[in-house]
């Protein structure tokens, strides 16, 4: 007997699945790489050379040590006494430092009064701290190629007038500089991920429910528990504040949220991660410690879609009573981990890459196990569009590529 040919949305699986892959790889990769530059900035490791040339400039070596802090595109210098510098590369124009702030030297501030509540610099205090200024500003033009990164243009732009809060981005060009245009490609995919693989989910759960497949309450619990112990670690043990310092992970969000800049400051990620997150630190307050909550709370969406997926993957191999067990051990592993607790406060993207990362794994399970085609050809569609957006958002998971090629032939 003649067997049926299998409809459109069967023929979905698996080739079809693989070549939107890569479709949706190479629209969302080629119109970030089609203008690449770069920012001014610090990177990391110049902590040393920083110091050096400061207490040279101070002339500290028989005083207490000043007090040295990095800023992405500047440093802080603070010198006792309610006084601070703060230092930037020499081509860069300041305009209009403010009340609180006065430029005493070709790319030095001063800034009086506790960080918390500056006040406005008297004479007296301009004149004598003149000289010191300058002294840095000199020690400083001798470093300033070593220390900074300027964008390709050669043009370190203008820096804004904030001297201390995150949403201050600095080393902005001084002309108008070439835009993202692909952005709304990576949200759109983005978006579209989400909204539809959050109607699947309750597609699932009420099909689950219609079956009596209901996840158990203790399970849930439990999985709460986990969730709030994970939290309670993390706040206890680290700082919710950026890895690396001042450097890295605050510049790539400063990167992310405004689209002029058109590359990773210190590489490794793809314009199509900074569409992305871009969605998310327009919806939070632009500052330091909210970028360490932001990644925090995907850090929780981590843990439940690894629950979700370590019960699915069970499933699907036909053991239904390790679901459970495999799902909270599995968070177990992650929650109470010491490393997964600094990575949950430091403002990185991985958690936002991992969590696309694993969606796109749950939803191809659930969607090679569903019954209805038109449901399983959905799946398919989040599947693809969330490791796209994985794999495209970071390059080294580029280097997946190969399975994707091989993935058919399983």
């Amino acid at each position: 007997m003649r067997r049926p040919s299998p409809s459109w949305p069967s023929r979905l699986r698996p080739l079809g699945v693989w070549l939107e892959v890569l479709l949706v790889l190479v629209l969302l990769l080629l119109p970030g790489r089609a203008q690449a530059g770069k920012r001014s900035m610090i990177p990391p490791g110049q902590e040393q050379t920083i110091r050096t040339f400061v207490e040279a400039g101070l002339d500290a070596g028989e005083g207490p040590a000043p007090s040295i802090g990095i800023d992405r595109d500047r440093i802080h210098v603070d010198v006792g006494e309610g006084l601070r510098f703060v230092i930037f590369h020499p081509e860069v124009a300041l305009t209009d430092p403010g009340d609180s702030a006065v430029l005493v030297a070709p790319g030095v501030l001063l800034v009086c009064g506790p960080a918390e509540a500056p006040r406005p610099c008297s004479d007296d205090e301009r004149e004598r701290e003149r000289p010191r200024a300058e002294a840095l500003a000199r020690a400083r033009d001798e470093v300033a190629d070593t220390i900074w990164i300027i964008e390709e243009s050669g043009q370190p732009g203008a820096a804004a007038t904030n001297t201390g809060s995150a949403e201050d981005t600095s080393g902005r060009p001084s002309h108008d500089p070439p835009r993202r245009s692909g952005d709304w490609i990576g949200q759109l995919a983005a978006l579209l991920a989400l909204v539809t693989g959050l109607g699947l989910a309750l597609v699932a759960a009420r099909e689950r429910r219609r079956e009596r497949r209901t996840i158990p309450p203790l399970e849930l619990a439990a999985l709460l528990a986990l969730l709030t112990t994970f939290v309670a670690l993390t706040l206890h043990f680290t700082a919710l504040m950026p890895l690396h310092e001042h450097n890295s992970f605050v510049a790539r969000s400063d990167c992310a949220i405004d689209e002029r800049c058109v590359d990773d400051p210190v590489s490794g990620w793809s314009p199509t991660a900074f569409a992305g997150y871009r969605l998310l630190l327009t919806a939070i307050p632009y500052e330091v410690p909210w970028l360490s909550r932001l990644s925090l709370i995907l850090s929780l969406i981590d843990l439940v879609l690894a629950w979700a997926l370590a019960r699915t993957t069970m499933l699907a191999l036909g053991r239904p009573r390790l679901a459970s067990i495999a799902g909270l051990t599995t968070v177990a592993i992650l929650a109470l981990h010491p490393v997964f607790w600094r990575l949950a406060g430091s403002a990185s993207f991985w958690p936002w890459s991992l969590a696309w990362m694993q969606s796109a794994l749950l939803a191809g399970l659930w969607a090679s196990r569903v019954g209805r085609p038109r449901l399983a050809a959905l799946g398919w569609l989040v599947a693809a569009t969330s490791l796209a957006l994985a794999a495209g958002g970071n390059l080294v998971c580029l280097t997946l590529g190969p399975l994707f090629l091989l993935a058919p032939l399983c």
